[in-house]
C-alpha cells in the first residue's frame, strides 16, 4: 500500500489551470472566503487554540461535501476525468491515517483528564467525605496526570504530512474534477498537518511552514496566509487549553507538596483549565469526525462515477 499512497511536492506549474470552465467556480470562490474566516488566529498566547483548529476542520468537511456533490455530477463537461478520480482514491488514504493519528492522540488526552477529575473531586470541598489522606490521593492522582505519556502522534507528525501531499498540480486544461479534487487534497493536507502539528507539541512544524500553493488559484493567497499564521503560531509546544491546564496543575501541586494557603484557589484554576481542555478536544473530536466521513463521502462519490464510467453510462 506504501507504493500507492507515497506522495511528492511538485514545482508550481508554468502555465495556469485553464479557467474555461465555470463548474468549479462556487467551489474555489466558497474555500477562499472560508479560508480568510480563519484569519486572524485567535488568543493571545502563542499556541493554537483548539476552537481554530475545530473551526478549520468543519470548514475542510464543508469543502470536502462540496467536492463529493461535484464528482457525483453527471453534467460535468467532459464527463468522468478517470485519472483524477483514481489518483484521489490513492490520496485520501493518508488524510484518513492522520484522521485516525488525530482521533487516537485526543484519546489520550481524555484518558489523562480523567486522572485530574479523580484528584479535583478529593478536593472539593462540597465533596468532603472527612477522608483524612485525601489530599495524599489527590497528589497521587495528580502525579499519574504528570506522569501519563501524550503527545505520541509527534513520532508520526512530519510523516502524515509528507504523505497527505497533493500529486503535481493540474496543468494546462484541467478537468472541474481535477480542480475541485486538488483544492480539497491541498486544503485537507493543510488543516490536517496544523491538528497533528499543535497535538503533537509543534513536530511538523518545517513542512507545515513548507505548505504553499501556487498564486494562480483563486484561493491560493488566502490558503498560502493561514499556512503561514499556522507555522507562526506553532512557537508553542502546546496548544493554549493543555499549556493552560499544565500551568494550572503544577501551581495545585506546589501547594499541595509545600502546605501553603491558597488551595481553594488552586482547585478553582485547576476546574477552570480542565473544563476548557475538555470543550477543545470535544468539539475538535466532532470537526475531525466530520471531516473523516465527508472524505468518505468524496470516496463513495467517486467510486460510483467509476463504476458508471465502467459501465459506459457516464
Amino acid at each position: 500500500m506504501s507504493s500507492l499512497i507515497r506522495r511528492h511536492e511538485s514545482p508550481f506549474p508554468s502555465k495556469p489551470p485553464s479557467l474555461k470552465t465555470s463548474a468549479t467556480r462556487p467551489l474555489e470562490e466558497a474555500l477562499a472566503l472560508r479560508l480568510r474566516s480563519l484569519l486572524p488566529i485567535p488568543g493571545n498566547s502563542a499556541g493554537v487554540p483548539l476552537p481554530w483548529l475545530d473551526r478549520a476542520v468543519r470548514i475542510l468537511a464543508l469543502t470536502l461535501a462540496a467536492t463529493a456533490v461535484l464528482v457525483s455530477d453527471r453534467s460535468l463537461p467532459g464527463g468522468v476525468d478517470s485519472d483524477a478520480l483514481t489518483a484521489h482514491l490513492d490520496a485520501g488514504v493518508p488524510f484518513l491515517d492522520a484522521c485516525n493519528a488525530a482521533f487516537a492522540e485526543i484519546a489520550r488526552l481524555e484518558h489523562r483528564l480523567l486522572s485530574l477529575r479523580v484528584a479535583l473531586r478529593l478536593l472539593h470541598p462540597d465533596e468532603d467525605d472527612g477522608d483524612e489522606n485525601a489530599l495524599r490521593r489527590a497528589r497521587r492522582a495528580i502525579a499519574e496526570w504528570e506522569s501519563t505519556p501524550s503527545r505520541e502522534i509527534g513520532r508520526s507528525a512530519g510523516e502524515l504530512t509528507r504523505r497527505m501531499a497533493p500529486d503535481e498540480p493540474p496543468r494546462g486544461s484541467a478537468s472541474a474534477v481535477r480542480r475541485a479534487t486538488y483544492a480539497v487534497e491541498s486544503l485537507s493536507r493543510l488543516v490536517m498537518a496544523a491538528v497533528v502539528a499543535v497535538l503533537g507539541g509543534g513536530e511538523g512544524k518545517v513542512l507545515l511552514g513548507e505548505i504553499r500553493v501556487s498564486g494562480e488559484w483563486p484561493w491560493a493567497e488566502a490558503f498560502n496566509e493561514v499556512a503561514a499564521a499556522v507555522s507562526g503560531r506553532l512557537r508553542a509546544a502546546l496548544p493554549g487549553e493543555l499549556e493552560a491546564a499544565e500551568a494550572a496543575v503544577r501551581r495545585l501541586a506546589g501547594v499541595i507538596d509545600d502546605e501553603t494557603e491558597g488551595l481553594g484557589t488552586a482547585v478553582e484554576a485547576v476546574e477552570i483549565a480542565t473544563e476548557e481542555l475538555t470543550v477543545g478536544l470535544d468539539g475538535l473530536t466532532d470537526g475531525v469526525n466530520g471531516a473523516f466521513h465527508a472524505a468518505m463521502g468524496i470516496r463513495n462519490a467517486a467510486l460510483n462515477s467509476l463504476r458508471r464510467r465502467l459501465r459506459g453510462c457516464s
